[in-house]
């Protein structure tokens, strides 16, 4: 309930479509980051949802091993006041491979 209350209550403002508007800081930081990347995205037609709302909806699970994990959450839950903190974590991820999305 707790993730729910602090960092996903404002993923239900458009169900059953993803929040978008919440999303647009992971767009808006690779844009500002690297944007040559956001070029790469928009040529593509890669949207933010392709590459940053499976990692988001499913709370890095399917990314991080068991310890990562573990060490993420409990930063997430020492500092309950940065509620964007998983919007700008995914974008350090797409931001770090990079290299490989330029393939």
């Amino acid at each position: 309930m707790t993730v729910i209350n602090h960092w996903c209550k404002n993923w239900f403002d458009f169900y059953p479509n993803p929040p978008i508007h919440l999303l647009n800081i992971v767009k808006k930081t690779i844009k500002r980051e690297c944007p040559e990347l956001h070029m790469h995205f928009k040529r593509n037609g890669c949207k933010v949802v392709n590459y940053a709302w499976p990692m988001v909806k499913d709370l890095f699970s399917e990314i991080f091993n068991e310890a990562d994990w573990s060490e993420m959450m409990n930063y997430i839950f020492t500092y309950p006041s940065l509620t964007n903190l998983l919007y700008y974590l995914s974008a350090v991820i797409v931001l770090e491979n990079k290299e490989f999305l330029f393939l």
